[in-house]
C-alpha cells in the first residue's frame, strides 16, 4: 500500500521536472537560430550600405558544409575516352548565409570570397561549381597561397583590399575571418564555440 501511495507524488514530481527542463531547453538558441539571426542582422546592415561596398565571405562552414556532400559535378574534357575527368564535390549549402550573399549581390554589393583552402585549380573549380549549383554570383576569389600555413593571410589581405575598396562586412565561422578589422563583422558559431558574435545590433 505504501509503494502505491508514492506512485502519484513521484509521477507528479517527474512531470514537473520534465516541464521545467523542457522550458529550459526551449530557451536555448540552436545553431539554426544563430544563423537565422545572423541573416537578419546582415541583410539589415547591407541594405543601408552604398552600392559597390565589399562584403567578404568565408567558404567552409559559412556558405557550405564541407562535411556533407550532396552530389558531384565533373570537370575535364569528356570528348576523349582517355580524357581526365574529375569529380568535384557539391556541398550542402548553409542557406541563411547563402541568402545573405544573394541579397548582397541584388543590392549591388561587391562579393568577395576568402578561403583558407590551398590556391590550386582544384580548389577554384570546387568553389565555382558549388556557387553555380546554388545560382550564386561571385566577384572576387582569394585562396591561401601559403597552405597549410595560415600566417594570418586573411586579415592581411582584407587590410590591403580595404585601402582601395571599402569593406562593409566580413562573415565567417573562425576568428581569423573577422580579426583585425575596423568594420562590421559576423563571427558564426562553430563546433568549438557554438555562439554568434557580431558587431551588428538589432534595430
Amino acid at each position: 500500500m505504501q509503494s502505491s501511495s508514492l506512485a502519484v507524488p513521484l509521477g507528479v514530481f517527474f512531470l514537473g521536472l520534465f516541464l521545467i527542463v523542457g522550458k529550459e531547453r526551449d530557451g536555448i538558441e540552436t545553431v539554426t537560430d544563430h544563423l537565422n539571426r545572423a541573416r537578419t542582422l546582415a541583410m539589415g546592415h547591407i541594405k543601408r550600405l552604398p552600392k559597390g561596398t565589399m562584403i567578404v565571405f568565408d567558404f567552409d562552414d559559412t556558405l557550405f558544409d564541407p562535411h556533407t556532400v550532396i552530389g558531384y559535378r565533373h570537370a575535364g574534357k569528356k570528348e576523349f575516352w582517355h580524357g581526365e575527368r574529375r569529380a568535384l564535390p557539391l556541398y550542402r549549402p548553409l542557406q541563411p548565409m547563402c541568402d545573405v550573399l544573394k541579397f548582397a549581390v541584388a543590392q549591388g554589393m561587391y562579393v568577395t570570397l576568402i578561403t583558407a583552402r590551398p590556391d590550386t585549380i582544384s580548389t577554384k573549380q570546387i568553389i565555382l561549381q558549388n556557387f553555380k549549383h546554388q545560382h550564386m554570383q561571385l566577384h572576387e576569389l582569394h585562396c591561401n597561397p601559403d597552405y597549410p600555413q595560415n600566417n594570418n593571410f586573411k586579415a592581411l589581405l582584407r587590410r590591403k583590399i580595404h585601402t582601395f575598396r571599402p569593406i562593409g562586412l566580413t562573415i565567417g565561422d573562425q576568428w581569423t575571418d573577422v580579426n583585425e578589422c575596423d568594420y562590421h563583422y559576423i563571427k558564426l558559431p562553430n563546433t568549438k564555440e557554438p555562439m554568434l558574435h557580431t558587431t551588428l545590433v538589432s534595430t
